[in-house]
């Protein structure tokens, strides 16, 4: 009769590693020395169906010795530099990502940068994502065709980070800023970076809130 191998157990160390670098909120602090490790101890043990709470609070604590500081202060002094910018009558194209679209898709954009539109463009794998204000936007179908419009979304708002070009060498940033506005309930619909600009796509009822959100974040 054939042996069964018995399952590989993971070791506890790397339970609570995994733990911890899946749980953003906590790791943030943990790096700040803001954690009770015996309580953090407890929730793994419980969550993860461990039964060695001595073993779990060694792993915290090496995790926590072996985590570089929070580098908060460099994320500000960047954000401190930066200026918020909102446009509302924002429009989503979705297409199609077909290599025939490129072609009635450089039409399309020779047409808007000529009438002073500056469309974006963000091209994934299953699609190419235009954003743009609403006017612009309802030129697309008739350039591009019916049969490649996978998506029409009108009527939201675009608020722009605008940075110095620190932003390119300060590891966090986006996660600041994509934490805090998940933090107070934003929903963001679309996002792009580009060079120094962090943009955020948000519905009307959300305006305010995330300009207010992103204003504290670049004057805290």
């Amino acid at each position: 009769m054939a042996r069964k191998d018995k399952p590989t157990r993971v070791p506890i160390a790397r339970v609570v590693r995994d733990y911890i670098d899946t749980h953003p909120s906590i790791k943030d602090c943990l790096k700040d020395d803001l954690v009770n490790l015996s309580a953090l101890s407890r929730q793994i043990m419980k969550d993860q169906g461990l039964a060695s709470m001595e073993a779990i609070l060694v792993a915290c604590r090496r995790y926590k010795d072996a985590s570089p500081r929070h580098n908060e202060r460099f994320i500000k002094q960047t954000l401190a530099k930066s200026k918020v910018e909102m446009s509302s009558k924002v429009a989503i194209v979705t297409l199609r990502n077909d290599w025939q679209i490129y072609g009635k898709l450089q039409g399309f954009l020779r047409k808007a940068l000529s009438e002073g539109h500056v469309p974006k463009v963000i091209q994934g794998s299953k699609a190419i994502t235009l954003i743009t204000d609403e006017n612009t936007a309802e030129t697309v179908e008739e350039e591009i065709g019916k049969t490649n419009l996978l998506g029409f979304d009108k009527g939201l708002v675009e608020l722009a980070v605008t940075s110095p070009e620190s932003i390119r060498t300060t590891p966090g940033i986006m996660a600041y800023l994509y934490g805090s506005l998940s933090s107070n309930g934003i929903n963001v619909v679309e996002t792009m970076s580009t060079y120094t600009d962090t943009i955020f796509i948000v519905e009307p009822q959300n305006m305010m809130r995330a300009f207010e959100v992103l204003t504290r974040c670049i004057q805290a």
